[in-house]
């Protein structure tokens, strides 16, 4: 199973994709990518395998939710966690049985994102065979 440590950082808002960027690359993520709309990630998704991609559900165009459905069909290990400023418990049951594996409530804190990049590791170690030993 094909891994990378590259982040895709997902919002139609660039401020919000700069705060997001800012606080991974305080947590040691500097290999990151932004797209402002679901299809801009789907294209780079196509092209580079992320190991982590952050992903705002109300976006014009294609939706989070519609963009997180296409990731899945990609069929890659990728850890998918959705953002957005509007928890209701409506978005965060229908992200997670399409296949999110996170959600992260706006306005962005080093707390909320530690959290989140908890949950991506323990995936990580669940989902990355170690490296054949020598």
């Amino acid at each position: 199973m094909a891994f990378s440590d590259k982040v895709l950082i997902v919002d139609d808002v660039a401020i919000m994709r700069s705060l997001l960027k800012r606080i991974l690359n305080g947590f040691g993520y500097e290999a990151t990518s932004e797209a402002e709309s679901g299809d801009e990630a789907l294209r780079l998704l196509e092209q580079d395998d992320y190991g982590l991609v952050m992903l705002d559900i109300n976006m014009p165009g294609t939706s989070g939710m519609q963009t997180l459905k296409s990731i899945q069909a990609l069929g890659r290990p990728v850890f998918v966690a959705m953002v957005s400023s509007h928890s209701t418990a409506e978005n965060v049951k229908t992200a997670i049985e399409i296949g999110a594996n996170g959600f992260v409530v706006k306005p962005y804190t080093e707390n909320k994102i530690g959290d989140i990049l908890e949950k991506y590791r323990r995936w990580l170690d669940a989902h990355v065979a170690p490296a054949d030993p020598v």
